[in-house]
């Protein structure tokens, strides 16, 4: 790997970034606004770790359609910027039981860790999420912050959305 493109995705995610998100198809991940608009719930960003993964555009080989960001031909991709990201998710304010008030500052960084996938990076909170009712929050905001389909789910899947919603 040259020296330029390693330096291209180890560096700082840059603001104007587009960012891919893959989205499972399972009926818990979307759901019908009012308006009749296919849209994400939070489980669409759920992640182990807390670390809800997305790929940088300009580091995939073909987005959205290659491997990352899609991770599967039945996911669909939302598209993100950094910015979005930055400006709209933070803080994220979150008390749990007797604790102090904690709030956590979003962003979004290359994962180095996975050195096969150079587009990877992750959206992360400082100081890191104690409870899954603080990362809960994250992800909710995330799922209201993507907006923009790279890839929308396939009609018969979004009918059957639809038919729940009913």
């Amino acid at each position: 790997m040259s020296q330029h493109l390693d330096l291209a995705y180890t560096d700082f995610v840059k603001d104007e970034e587009s960012l891919y998100r893959s989205v499972w198809r399972k009926d818990y991940c979307f759901f019908m606004s009012d308006e009749g608009n296919l849209c994400l719930s939070g489980e669409a960003f759920a992640d182990k770790k807390r670390k809800p993964s997305v790929s940088r555009k300009h580091l995939c080989e073909n987005p959205p359609y290659s491997k990352l960001p899609r991770l599967s031909d039945n996911d669909a991709v939302v598209l993100l910027t950094a910015e979005i990201i930055r400006k709209n998710a933070n803080p994220i304010t979150h008390k749990s039981g007797k604790n102090p008030q904690i709030n956590h500052i979003i962003d979004v960084i290359p994962d180095i860790e996975l050195p096969n996938h150079i587009s990877h990076a992750v959206i992360f909170a400082t100081p890191d999420f104690p409870t899954d009712g603080a990362f809960g929050k994250l992800k909710n905001s995330l799922a209201i912050l993507a907006n923009e389909w790279a890839i929308r789910p396939d009609d018969e899947f979004i009918e059957e959305i639809k038919q729940r919603h009913i």
